[in-house]
């Protein structure tokens, strides 16, 4: 099992000035009150939007102020923001930070994996926590139809031959993602992941409203075994639970092969990415997500608190080197 509680992480007011600032700070836009904010609140040199066609949002409902369009497939999108950002400045040395509060899940995975791969060391990510959701656990934050279940580009596994299937599923608010899930994957044996703490008190229970509200839930009787929890803010303890679920079926079942669906908060996704890159060379692990054909902008009211979190792949690199 790996241990990812060495990163740094602190939480800070949007009300008060913050101690650090960057040389260019990436937000993707989708029309929340709460990324306005930060990017306001947020001190850099240079500032970037992203704009996501996935959100249709309207050019006059854009921010002002310099922009990327993430046109294209997930992976062309974030090789194209890459590639924008080498324009700007030099990667390796400059103190960058992304705000993912916005961004599409997918994306946030391949992002961390282009990172990696382009030698950076370390960078920031803030994630802002809503007050509320529109709709509170009946909220949807895609749009359109599931058109497929598929694995994240650069985040696929070998299959092998009379694997153990099992799903490790963070399940969100949006019941019909969690469904394509399910039944993508309806022979596996299923763990859910449950952000706790949530990011607000009520949200835990809106959460397991619309987790256990499914047409195909886990049994009572293995319900107990198969649910887990880490905090929903926290990708690092997102990717410790990760671990130590793979881990616990790795012992029982050598053959074992996993999915992970993370579908809850976006720091979840960031978990994901981080404990896959450490952890999936010696087993057989798969990011998977619903592709849908639009997503839901503005789903969140106010803004409650906001993280920094401090991604050093260094620090990575040492705990995938630790037995």
């Amino acid at each position: 099992m790996k241990f990812f509680d060495y990163f740094y992480r602190e939480e800070v007011s949007i009300d008060q000035p913050w101690s650090k600032s960057w040389d260019v700070f990436v937000s993707s836009w989708d029309g929340s009150d709460r990324i306005s904010r930060v990017h306001a609140r947020v001190v850099a040199d240079q500032k970037l939007w992203v704009v996501h066609p996935e959100y249709k949002i309207l050019g006059n409902m854009l921010p002002t102020g310099p922009k990327y369009h993430a046109a294209g497939g997930d992976a062309e999108a974030m090789i194209g923001l890459i590639q924008y950002l080498g324009s700007l400045c030099d990667l390796k040395q400059s103190r960058v930070c992304f705000d993912i509060t916005g961004m599409v899940r997918p994306q946030i995975a391949i992002l961390i994996r282009l990172l990696k791969h382009q030698g950076v060391g370390t960078f920031d990510v803030i994630y802002s926590q809503p007050a509320d959701y529109a709709k509170r656990e009946q909220t949807k934050f895609s749009s359109g139809e599931v058109t497929d279940v598929k694995e994240i580009t650069g985040f696929s596994g070998v299959n092998q031959p009379g694997a153990h299937e099992v799903l490790i599923l963070a399940p969100g608010f949006d019941a019909a993602l969690q469904l394509e899930v399910i039944e993508h994957k309806g022979s596996a044996q299923r763990f859910q992941l449950f952000g706790l703490p949530s990011l607000q008190p009520d949200m835990y229970q809106q959460n397991i409203l619309q987790a256990f509200g499914i047409d195909n839930p886990i049994p009572d009787n293995e319900a107990a075994k198969t649910k887990r929890f880490a905090a929903a803010a926290d990708p690092f303890a997102v990717a410790t639970e990760l671990s130590a679920i793979v881990t616990e079926a790795r012992t029982k079942n050598q053959k074992s092969r996993f999915y992970i669906a993370a579908l809850g908060p976006k720091p979840q996704m960031l978990g994901a990415a981080l404990f896959y890159l450490t952890q999936a060379s010696p087993v057989t692990v798969s990011l998977i997500y619903p592709v849908v054909s639009s997503h839901a902008a503005a789903t969140s009211s106010g803004i409650s608190r906001v993280a920094i979190n401090t991604v050093d792949f260094a620090l990575l690199d040492a705990i995938a080197a630790r037995d």
